[in-house]
């Protein structure tokens, strides 16, 4: 096979790969990368994972999981991309890798074969220049002002149930499960995703809150209970101790004994108490 056949092979090998997009840039899935540059998945992944500091998120690739993976799914779907007769990935993926032109550029420099570096040339001028192509498809489809109203508004719930203490960091967690700089970005049918998202958020953070809230609210009534108990006893031993004790002992009475351990006593427990909900002792009883 002549070189000029052979480049032609690449060349028409790589315009009947189907675009898949990502953020509004085209992307290839590892199964696509191997296939094209003629190497076993396997390759790719162990280049990959022993190499990860030379691999930036974001810059040479995207690791879809949660929500963002299901919608891109529901995309894929829609959009009936199939490579080779097969789908793009698997249904059951619990997470995806997604290569950009960097991180394609960078597993062609470490496969390092003449094939790898003729695909990638390949690649730069007939799959990754569709980047026009690929933001045409993603603005089409981006959320207009008025269908972005329900999230904002469920973002302004959190609010109000008092999770303003994370209010800066709510979108920045919705940016980064749905992978976008900003909420614009979202596509129409990912909002109602979102708002699940936003919910799921809520159902994390604030039982939470509302636990500390109610905990707080017992804490403050017993405390208010035992004050108020204090004071009573308080009088009932001053009544005990200037006049009740006295007069039994006065008169030999067998109970002014029993009385005063038992006033000493509940003098004890209560000390104990108090110190435990206000954590002082009880200025009261000397």
């Amino acid at each position: 096979m002549n070189t000029v056949t052979k480049i032609s092979q690449v060349s028409n090998s790589v315009k009947s790969m189907p675009t898949v997009v990502h953020m509004g840039v085209p992307v290839v899935t590892t199964e696509m990368l191997a296939g094209v540059y003629g190497t076993e998945v396997n390759n790719i992944q162990v280049n990959f994972s022993r190499n990860k500091d030379r691999f930036i998120e974001g810059k040479h690739f995207h690791k879809l999981t949660g929500l963002i993976l299901k919608e891109f799914k529901n995309w894929l779907t829609q959009s009936k991309l199939v490579c080779k007769g097969a789908s793009v990935i698997s249904k059951h993926a619990k997470s995806l890798i997604l290569w950009t032109e960097r991180g394609a550029a960078r597993h062609a420099k470490m496969l390092d074969t003449d094939q790898a570096w003729d695909v990638f040339e390949a690649l730069e001028d007939f799959y990754f220049c569709k980047k026009e192509e690929a933001e045409k498809k993603l603005n089409f489809r981006q959320s207009t002002a008025k269908e972005l109203i329900p999230l904002r508004q469920t973002a302004e719930r959190l609010i109000a149930h008092g999770v303003g203490n994370i209010y800066p960091d709510i979108w920045k967690h919705v940016h980064a499960e749905f992978g976008v700089q900003h909420i614009n970005e979202l596509l129409p049918e990912q909002i109602t995703m979102a708002i699940s998202y936003l919910d799921a958020l809520e159902g994390e953070y604030i039982p939470k809150h509302q636990e500390i809230a109610n905990l707080s609210a017992d804490k403050e009534r017993d405390i208010y209970n035992v004050n108020a108990l204090a004071k009573q006893y308080e009088a009932i031993y001053t009544a005990w101790k200037v006049d009740l004790y006295p007069a039994l002992v006065s008169v030999d009475s067998p109970i002014a004994s029993r009385l005063y351990d038992r006033f000493k006593t509940g003098y004890a427990f209560l000390m104990y108490l108090q110190t435990s909900l206000n954590g002082k002792h009880p200025a009261l009883i000397n």
